[in-house]
């Protein structure tokens, strides 16, 4: 009896190991990275944001970006897109610069088309002080769930 108690536990024990070892990376693999989806909407003087770009800076730690989009959504990345932000507290920053320019032609068809750089115009679409760290106003707090932050700009 003694014999076979040695040969099960020996038998056992292989298999026992590779039990931990799987469920050791099961867990390792659903680490939760802390990330959170964010999205909302951009208003200035209740009318959408156009285009722009969104930026929460938290105090330490890397920054979730988003590109506004025409209707004045946006959604927020840190690693690859949409993949939201970590839980905390940001500082938040945007910025939109809406570029006007013309094309100017060249004289025969063996000229390239170019650009005239003296032609384009830069008209900045929200207060300037919206995309500086010393002088935005804009906070926002990501959570574990529910992260639908919307912002309503004055001119």
């Amino acid at each position: 009896m003694t014999n076979r108690l040695a040969n099960s536990i020996r038998f056992s024990m292989p298999y026992g190991s590779l039990m931990v070892l799987a469920a050791t990376t099961l867990i390792a693999g659903c680490n939760d990275s802390g990330l959170r989806q964010v999205e909302g909407v951009v208003t200035i003087a209740g009318e959408p944001l156009t285009t722009g770009r969104i930026e929460f800076v938290p105090e330490v730690g890397r920054r979730a970006t988003g590109n506004i989009q025409s209707n004045g959504s946006f959604k927020l990345m840190t690693f690859k897109p949409g993949d939201g932000a970590k839980i905390g507290d940001y500082k938040v920053l945007i910025e939109a610069v809406e570029t006007e320019g013309q094309q100017k032609m060249g004289t025969s068809i063996f000229d390239e088309p170019s650009v005239d750089p003296s032609s384009f115009k830069r008209r900045t679409l929200v207060h300037p002080r919206y995309g500086s760290l010393a002088s935005s106003p804009l906070v926002a707090t990501v959570k574990s769930s529910g992260n639908q932050i919307n912002f309503e700009l004055e001119q």
